[in-house]
């Protein structure tokens, strides 16, 4: 018994030379990933060193310093964490110190669109974490609007600064016969027929992300009356940026 309480001290001894003490902000909410419901605090903490990408590691304080298990997440943060299910009146964070961050990190969301209404508008917010640095905004989808009339809005996707001001990207670029009468510059939607759309924006100076909801993809409204139409199919909106 004896011995094998020795074993254990040493393990905690060990892990300690790999991770840093627990982080005072509490569990990060940021790409946090459920590794396992049944893990030790040193078999959380272990599997975190030795996989890429893994920043913290996250266990709850109840079986801190034992050999109980229980649930364990890792997750990515950024240079810090976020108090979020109990802080770290629940959770204990252990920082890996062999952590190597890449240059950028890219968060893509599919969000498609099937209306046919007067607005067809839909605003879809996501979050990244505050003081990002965001450096480029792309998009693409497979889409088409009602094929007559006034040319249909394409989608937007937008990051939020830290000052507030909001920064976007759409598809400029017409894609079949166009209506030019009452056309707009975002009025680009594939006229009837299923068609690829894309959009980019590079920043030359990166964007500092703002609290709450950066993030933003927004099917604009039409116009009362307008009757269009929007199909939009195997999107895929991106976020690319850095710590």
């Amino acid at each position: 018994m004896l011995n094998n309480q020795k074993v254990f001290l040493l393990i905690v001894l060990l892990t300690g030379l790999l991770l840093s003490e627990n982080i005072k902000e509490g569990f990060n909410q940021f790409r946090a990933k459920l590794i396992h419901t049944e893990l030790t605090p040193y078999e959380c903490q272990r599997r975190c060193v030795i996989k890429p990408n893994c920043r913290y590691s996250n266990y709850k304080r109840n079986i801190d310093r034992t050999q109980k298990k229980g649930e364990c997440y890792h997750s990515y943060g950024l240079k810090g964490q976020y108090s979020v299910n109990g802080g770290n009146d629940t959770w204990i964070t252990m920082y890996n110190k062999n952590f190597i961050p890449k240059n950028t990190q890219t968060e893509s969301w599919k969000i498609d669109q099937d209306c046919s209404s007067y607005s067809c508008n839909k605003t879809v917010y996501k979050q990244l974490p505050e003081g990002a640095l965001a450096t480029k905004l792309f998009y693409k989808f497979s889409g088409k609007d009602q094929g007559w009339g006034n040319p249909t809005r394409v989608p937007h996707l937008a990051v939020k600064d830290d000052k507030g001001g909001w920064h976007d990207v759409y598809d400029n670029g017409k894609k079949g016969s166009h209506n030019n009468q009452a056309q707009g510059s975002d009025r680009t939607m594939a006229r009837g027929s299923m068609q690829n759309h894309n959009a980019m924006r590079s920043f030359k100076i990166p964007v500092k992300l703002g609290k709450g909801n950066n993030v933003r993809v927004e099917y604009p409204s039409q116009g009362g009356g307008s009757g269009h139409t929007i199909m939009a199919k195997k999107s895929k909106f991106s976020v690319e940026f850095r710590d």
